[in-house]
């Protein structure tokens, strides 16, 4: 048997598989439904009634599969909803006719198996192949479509036919795993998760001897092929669906199989790997798609789990659902409410002349009061005043300017399974951060607004979008401090400098109760030469260049006062660390995080911190006052530092952690390239920038 992409088929023996006949064993289907046929467009049609009282929920099955397949889930909603499950046509025990497995045929018996029973209006619910039908039938009857529920299910499957050909063929089941029932289930655990939704689902596909060995593999029937046919012409157009729709998709497969492959040579690995990744690219189109085509659609994104989503993972399935269902719109509250959240601007945002503009460089924090989720959609800034918009952050643009508060000890606080960083759970804080740039200060506004728009909970007043607008934050106008030089001569790249991603743009610290970005105007400066290299000697001739930070074309530079300042504090004796992340020569703490530092009193309760400097090197000391200009000491590679650098911000506190970070600007310097793109520098007139900070990964020429 070859083996089926997780896309379009499970990675399960039903496709291939056609006869009805259960095993003389003790077995029994404990799911409480009823087992009930009836004719529609001219077929016998078998379904599942799990009982339920409100609106009706249909669950259609994905190909080679029966409606048994649902028999875990499907009863976990009888508490709120009527639940169906359907058979589809050339499955199970329903009719297998010589034609009609178009998807256009496959949707009239959905239509007519609901006429049946009197049911005007549903919630779909589609795994794989069904997702088809869910389409189309929301296209065609809009009416009668209350919700759906996509359950891997959103694929244009027409590219399918060779990434399937592509796939490795440890993907089946080999014919020891063919031979009998028990084979076959130790198979789908080695592979994915068994259950009893699954026994049930293959007890109606399999041919059974008495003693439970599957007499024969059957062919896939023309039922089966014309099936297959179908859902690959069958092209969904999302454009047509006016009903509100959860898409749960599956990026990956599931941990079983990549355990799996890890046991099998490497060569086989290497071009699993290649066919995986592939899978994996198509996966990611179809959900931008999605979310391209039905811009108030809800995706979850599971990655890593099994096609069949809703067995490996269905307690977070069956949470997203009730989540999703939980207002069909007929049960609309007495009470109806905006969002609640708590919005709030840690630090009013001051302007900043960078690459010649001006910016607004701040954060919004997002705070939750919800005991579900919400989904933010959109974020307008605007004026005090304006009705226009300055700014607007939508999709994959408001999507990079999120981020999740938490702190990452060794992964991400944001689950790997829900990447959709626009969505805030129960109690969760999200923190969206925003660089605004204008043309002048004069174009600045004195006061900003922002408005944000999240879909529809269980407690919104209608399906449409609710909007949120926090209270004006005033910007602070105060020019930034202007600066003299804090290193001398050219070369220098402003690393993790300003921008609006950065390491320390988005470096968030929590020490003495209170969360903070001290580094939010920070840089790390390192020295690069025309060729664009950190160090002085040749490779080839110098076999351990890491070990010695003297070989750095950085290490031991001059470090200067940057103003006529006084010494607020100074740390020294911490040992230097080796080139590389895992060289520390201390464990890092909040303590000795800076490493060698010196910290100067600018005044009006502004600091410059000088980080991560040579031990001994300091040549200043506590209360000493300083000049503009001055030598303080040596750059160096002393604390949480990776290489020779000097890390250099401005805060208005006399901590490197537990203060903000403010603005500065320099009072002159010439930008020589940018790293990104560098070639060493020309003849051409210099580009001498006055009164700026250098954007991030600018190289820059100090004055001598």
């Amino acid at each position: 048997m070859k083996a089926q992409p997780p896309i379009l088929l499970s990675v399960s023996l039903a496709v291939a598989l056609s006869f009805v006949l259960k095993a003389d064993d003790a077995w029994i289907d404990r799911s409480p439904h009823k087992v009930a046929f009836l004719t529609a467009n001219n077929i016998r049609l078998h379904y599942l009634d799990w009982g339920g009282r409100g609106e009706t929920i249909l669950f259609l099955h994905g190909l080679g599969d029966t409606a048994h397949i649902f028999d875990d889930l499907a009863p976990q909603f009888t508490n709120q909803f009527r639940v169906l499950g359907l058979t589809c046509r050339g499955h199970g025990q329903s009719d297998k006719p010589e034609t009609g497995y178009d998807t256009a045929t496959l949707v009239e018996d959905v239509g007519q198996f609901l006429d049946a029973l009197k049911i005007e209006r549903a919630i779909l619910v589609g795994h794989s192949w069904a997702g088809d039908q869910l389409t189309r039938f929301a296209g065609e009857h809009p009416g009668r479509v209350i919700k759906l529920v996509y359950l891997d299910a959103a694929y244009d499957r027409a590219g399918l036919p060779e990434i399937h050909k592509q796939l490795p063929p440890e993907l089946a089941p080999a014919k020891s795993d063919m031979e009998s029932l028990d084979s076959f289930r130790r198979w789908v655990s080695r592979m994915s998760f068994w259950s009893e939704a699954w026994e049930a689902n293959l007890r109606e596909m399999m041919v059974f001897s008495p003693d439970g060995k599957i007499l024969r593999e059957a062919k896939p029937s023309r039922a089966t092929r014309l099936l297959m046919q179908g859902t690959i012409e069958s092209r969904p157009d999302y454009t047509k669906i006016r009903s509100p729709a959860l898409n749960i998709a599956v990026v990956g497969f599931s941990s079983r199989v990549s355990d799996f492959f890890k046991t099998l040579p490497d060569s086989t690995r290497t071009n699993a790997e290649v066919s995986f990744s592939r899978v994996r690219q198509f996966q990611q189109q179809q959900i931008d798609r999605f979310r391209k085509e039905i811009p108030n659609g809800r995706v979850i994104v599971f990655t890593n789990t099994d096609h069949h989503c809703f067995i490996e993972r269905e307690a977070e399935v069956r949470r997203e659902m009730r989540e999703f269902l939980s207002d069909t719109g007929s049960r609309r509250p007495k009470i109806s409410f905006p969002p609640p959240v708590d919005l709030e601007i840690p630090l009013a945002p001051a302007p900043v002349k960078a690459n010649g503009k001006q910016w607004l460089v701040y954060e919004l924090h997002i705070t939750s009061f919800f005991t579900n989720i919400l989904e933010l959609t959109r974020v307008e800034v605007l004026r005090d005043g304006g009705k226009k918009p300055l700014d607007s952050y939508q999709d994959e643009e408001l999507t990079t300017r999120i981020a999740h508060a938490g702190l990452w000890a060794t992964d991400p606080t944001l689950p790997v399974d829900q990447p959709d960083k626009r969505i805030i759970g129960p109690g969760r804080r999200a923190v969206m951060y925003l660089l605004i740039s204008f043309d002048s200060v004069a174009d600045i506004p004195k006061n900003l607004r922002h408005r944000l728009y999240f879909k529809p909970t269980a407690i919104s007043a209608s399906d449409n979008e609710d909007v949120v607008e926090g209270s004006p934050i005033a910007v602070d106008r105060k020019a930034p401090l202007v600066l003299g030089a804090p290193l001398r001569g050219e070369g220098w790249v402003a690393v993790r400098g300003p921008s609006n991603d950065s390491g320390h743009r988005r470096a968030s610290v929590v020490v003495g109760g209170k969360a903070r970005i001290p580094q939010r105007f920070a840089i790390d400066w390192s020295r690069i030469d025309a060729d664009g290299r950190t160090y002085h000697r040749d490779l080839a001739t110098n076999a351990n260049w890491l070990s010695n930070n003297a070989n750095s074309l950085s290490y031991g530079a001059e470090v200067l006062a940057v103003a006529n300042a006084v010494v607020a504090d100074v740390k020294d004796g911490i040992p230097e660390n080796e080139w590389g992340p895992d060289k520390r020569a201390v464990p890092i703490t909040v303590d000795n995080v800076a490493g060698n530092y010196v910290i100067l009193d600018l005044g009006k309760g502004n600091f410059a911190l000088y980080a991560h400097l040579q031990p001994k090197s300091i040549r200043v000391r506590i209360g000493q006052k300083v000049r503009r200009g001055q030598v303080l000491a040596l750059l160096g590679n002393s604390g949480h530092s990776d290489g020779p650098h000097l890390h250099f911000h401005v805060a208005n506190g006399n901590s490197f952690l537990r203060a903000e970070g403010v603005p500065y600007v320099f009072e002159s310097f010439e930008v020589q390239g940018q790293l990104g793109n560098w070639k060493p520098p020309s003849t051409a007139k210099a580009d001498k920038r006055r009164r700026e900070i250098p954007i991030d990964n600018a190289v820059v020429r100090f004055p001598q």
